[in-house]
């Protein structure tokens, strides 16, 4: 994880500022996004619960200390989820606009210093070098780093969002919460062992692509 972690820092080098503010933006916005249905619980528990269990009665010291009236507390609930959901929506908006900023600005980052490079190789050593592979390196294997960058950003925003997730729903009712964790743990360790074996067939099939690119080059050279 240490190495993982070291390999993705190093290639966010000169673009680690944008990274940060991204992650600040997605962790705002799913914290936006929980308050938001923290606000409708109250408006929906006005038509789904009796009013023995009126969930607003949980949140009535909320009201009292904004100083808003009895009557009117479900239209201030109602405007306040509008406003809380239209910025976690705009505050999500500009994180995915830097995310896509960012990823192209690394594929021209890394396309120019390959570039670079390529100029200062001897131009006899040039010459035995495979052109697909050249121009491999410097459309696909930019864009897959870069690529890689932001899913790595995305996996750090989405574990900030379930961290936040998980701790509003421990307020909202821990015993659900607790059996959730547990339906997940089952599904995860599913999941890993699916994700074994599938990583196992794609390596099998990635040996045998190599094994025929090598014979076919062999043919043509």
């Amino acid at each position: 994880m240490k190495l993982f972690l070291s390999l993705y820092w190093n290639a966010l080098k000169g673009r680690r500022k944008h990274a940060l503010v991204n992650l600040v933006l997605v962790g705002l916005a799913g914290m936006l996004e929980g308050t938001a249905l923290l606000v409708l619980i109250p408006i929906l528990g006005q038509g789904l619960s009796s009013p023995r269990h009126l969930p607003v009665n949980r949140y009535s010291h909320f009201y009292d200390l904004l100083h808003i009236p009895q009557a009117n507390r479900l239209t201030y609930s109602f405007l306040a989820f509008i406003l809380v959901g239209f910025t976690s929506a705009f505050t999500k908006m500009i994180a995915e606009t830097l995310m896509a900023n960012m990823t192209a600005r690394l594929v021209q980052g890394y396309r120019e210093m390959m570039g670079k490079a390529l100029f200062a190789v001897n131009w006899s050593y040039y010459l035995t070098l495979r052109q697909g592979d050249i121009g491999k390196a410097l459309f696909l294997e930019s864009q897959n780093i870069a690529d890689g960058c932001g899913y790595f950003l995305s996996m750090l925003g989405v574990m900030l969002i379930a961290i936040v997730f998980i701790s509003i729903s421990f307020f909202i009712s821990a015993p659900l919460t607790l059996i959730t964790f547990g339906f997940g743990s089952l599904a995860s360790l599913c999941y890993l062992w699916g994700g074994r074996r599938a990583g196992n067939h794609a390596r099998n099939l990635a040996q045998s692509a190599s094994g025929m690119g090598d014979y076919i080059a062999e043919i043509f050279n």
